[in-house]
């Protein structure tokens, strides 16, 4: 028993050594110290009696502190953590916008997808745009802002949920800051993808007066807020605005004059019918006579500037006098006709308004085609000629081709009566000379006839020849559709 005793000696002296208190010690045991001698055997007494200093944790051991460990000078120094998927975001100016859009083709791809940050005066708000982010054309929001130096840009297609979350609240006059990226269209300086970030109480701001409105005198001012004095009516082309079941029509297309320069005017259909139909009511009454100064937002379209039409407040119009018929001509420079056709020339009156009375018609050859006194061309054999109006001392002409069917390539002709409209509209499936138009709408949308699929206006037609007056036929060859 005692040789026992004495072999427990050295283990006993060991853990007595591995519980000092090491905290006194200046120089501390090196970490590779000889281990603890354990016995394979425990002893008798090791097995009965175990020892208490081995059984029991040392009262040295210190308790985990319920504190957080202060972070240390290199941790600090580490940058944050940045989510790869979330842009970075630019301050920049409307101008340096403006400049960055100059040149669109050649904008990098990387600088269309930056997300810019921008500040800017609310100069106008309004309904006329469309947004394709869910697939499907929907009504969206423009808004105007611009800056004290006169630079302007578009916020452009809002979409219903985000104006009338966070922008529907914001005056016009308040300084508003938004992000956005890069876009352009016809030469129109934009900013899409927009998110509000913040407004706050501004300063309104003055519309520029143009003096003249030759295109030339408008580079740079797009989106501005501008005013447009001593204006002239110059041309009406088509002004409507009304429902047809599900269709829209909104048309808001005029000439106007200024110092010998032309500009047009534009209305976009998503427009709240109830505007437009104010506005058109309107321009209805409007004469050549009569003066006009507009104010809003200058558009420009394929790099020619126009008026865009947001609702009757843009117009001011003083009334003249009754128009006095000043010249004459026909709404075509030639017209083409088949033999035994007919044809109706349309005179047209200068200034547009004043009244055509007393004309009289006359065929250089009615030997080619005659002409009757209403103005209706009868194409008699193949050729040429040319027929004249004449109103008191004022007088018009025309160039007639007659041509002989016999020398036509197959084709088939589709006229609005054929297809059940009246000018343009829906139509159900028909069938026409063997060809099938199923889910196509037809119209005279200005610049000629157009036919469309009705299926999101996906696929057009368009006669690119600027037809004056009404047209009603459009011959189609070897078409598909």
């Amino acid at each position: 028993m005692k040789r026992n005793k004495l072999f427990l000696l050295p283990l006993f002296m060991l853990l007595l050594a591995g519980c000092r208190d090491v905290s006194s010690s200046s120089k501390p045991e090196p970490s590779d110290s000889i281990p603890p001698i354990v016995s394979s055997e425990p002893s008798e007494q090791e097995s009965e009696e175990p020892s208490s200093e081995v059984e029991e944790p040392s009262s040295e051991v210190e308790e985990p502190s319920s504190e957080p460990a202060e972070s240390s000078s290199e941790e600090e120094s580490l940058p944050p953590i940045v989510d790869p998927e979330e842009p970075t975001v630019e301050e920049t100016t409307i101008a340096a916008i403006r400049a960055m859009t100059e040149g669109w083709d050649s904008v990098a791809t990387k600088d269309k997808e930056q997300k810019y940050e921008v500040s800017g005066t609310v100069t106008h708000k309004f309904r006329g745009a469309v947004e394709k982010s869910t697939g499907k054309s929907l009504p969206a929001w423009n808004i105007a802002i611009q800056d004290d130096n006169g630079q302007a840009l578009l916020l452009y297609a809002l979409t219903e949920d985000d104006y009338a979350a966070d922008f529907a609240d914001v005056p016009i006059g308040s300084l508003l800051t938004v992000t956005g990226h890069l876009a352009t269209y016809g030469g129109l300086r934009e900013l899409d993808r927009v998110e509000y970030v913040s407004h706050e109480e501004g300063v309104a701001i003055e519309p520029v007066v143009l003096d003249s409105i030759e295109q030339s005198t408008l580079v740079g001012k797009d989106s501005l807020l501008v005013k447009i004095p001593d204006l002239k009516l110059k041309k009406v082309t088509k002004l409507e605005a009304n429902v047809d079941g599900t269709f829209v029509n909104i048309t808001v297309d005029i000439t106007l004059e200024k110092g010998g320069h032309e500009i047009g005017t534009y209305m976009h259909y998503n427009i709240p019918i109830a505007d437009a139909e104010e506005t058109v009511a309107l321009l209805e009454t409007v004469k050549s006579t009569d003066t006009i100064t507009w104010t809003g937002i200058l558009g420009i379209n394929n790099k020619t500037f126009q008026l865009t039409n947001a609702s009757v407040d843009e117009w001011d119009i003083t009334k003249g006098e009754a128009a006095v018929l000043e010249g004459i001509s026909f709404s075509e420079e030639e017209v083409e006709v088949l033999m035994e056709e007919t044809v109706e020339l349309e005179l047209v009156a200068d200034p547009f308004d004043a009244v055509i009375e007393g004309a009289t018609y006359e065929s250089a050859d009615p030997l080619v085609a005659t002409v009757d006194a209403n103005g209706v061309v009868t194409g008699v054999s193949a050729g040429e000629t040319v027929v004249t109006a004449t109103v008191g001392e004022l007088t018009a002409t025309i160039d007639v081709v007659v041509i002989d069917p016999a020398t036509l390539e197959p084709s088939t002709t589709v006229t609005a009566e054929a297809l059940g409209l009246a000018a343009y509209g829906p139509v159900e499936d028909v069938e026409i000379d063997g060809i099938l138009w199923s889910g196509t709408e037809m119209g005279d949308y200005g610049a000629g006839i157009q036919i469309r699929n009705k299926d999101g206006n996906d696929f057009s037609l368009y006669n690119t020849t600027a037809f004056p007056g009404k047209v009603k036929t459009v011959t189609l060859t070897n078409f598909t559709g």
